[in-house]
């Protein structure tokens, strides 16, 4: 971050969930840090993001932005979600309380119980699909938003705090070291890079933090 400021940017930090931001110390060193609940959806957080940019118009920005929609607990969408619903998938309806007092309404996905292996996999990788398609839509959104002028002074890095076992040797969760669990998705856009330039050196997330 020292490093950042000293070339003038602004650096913020934005967090979902208990398990990033000041529960890991993620917001020491930036100018702005916030945290937010794990029951937002990734429109409300795309939001924030937004609000927090506006205030920096006329500036160099560097964003460090960590959303839970990736989150294999936390498969949340909207109740008008455009994605097809596994019909092996529970869907739990639930109500949630943005930072401005609004009551919004969501939906809450995990697959069923008791499925067959092969069943459970599919399921899993199914509503796994979804969330990126989802989550694809709502990060063109942003990025519409912004004109050229701001992407021409802005740095943004989207990223997951640990991969998800998606069925793989018949883990479904995280905290393995198997290769599915231990990849996470991490996006960074530069200023003047105009090509996807895929990184094949193994990154760890602590070199995203100060």
């Amino acid at each position: 971050v020292s490093i950042l400021n000293n070339a003038g940017y602004k650096t913020i930090s934005i967090n979902q969930g208990g398990r990033a931001g000041k529960a890991v110390y993620l917001d020491r060193g930036f100018d702005e840090s916030s945290q937010w609940s794990s029951k937002l959806l990734f429109d409300d957080m795309i939001d924030i993001v937004k609000s927090s940019l506006a205030k920096h118009t006329d500036e160099k920005v560097f964003l460090l932005f960590r959303s839970t929609y990736l989150h294999n607990h936390q498969y949340r969408r909207p109740v008008n979600s455009p994605f097809p619903l596994p019909a092996d998938a529970r869907v739990k309806k639930y109500k949630y309380e943005i930072d401005d007092g609004e009551i919004k309404k969501g939906i809450f996905l995990k697959r069923k119980r008791d499925l067959a292996d092969e069943k459970a996999r599919q399921v899993e990788r199914e509503i796994y699909t979804g969330q990126v398609e989802y989550g694809d839509i709502v990060i063109k959104k942003l990025f519409d938003s912004f004109d050229e002028n701001f992407l021409k002074r802005t740095i943004v890095v989207l990223y997951a705090n640990h991969g998800t076992g998606l069925g793989d040797n018949n883990i479904y969760n995280h905290g393995t070291a198997y290769q599915s669990s231990v990849n996470v998705p991490l996006l960074i856009r530069i200023p003047g890079m105009d090509k996807a330039v895929h990184v094949r050196e193994p990154v760890g997330l602590i070199s995203l933090v100060p």
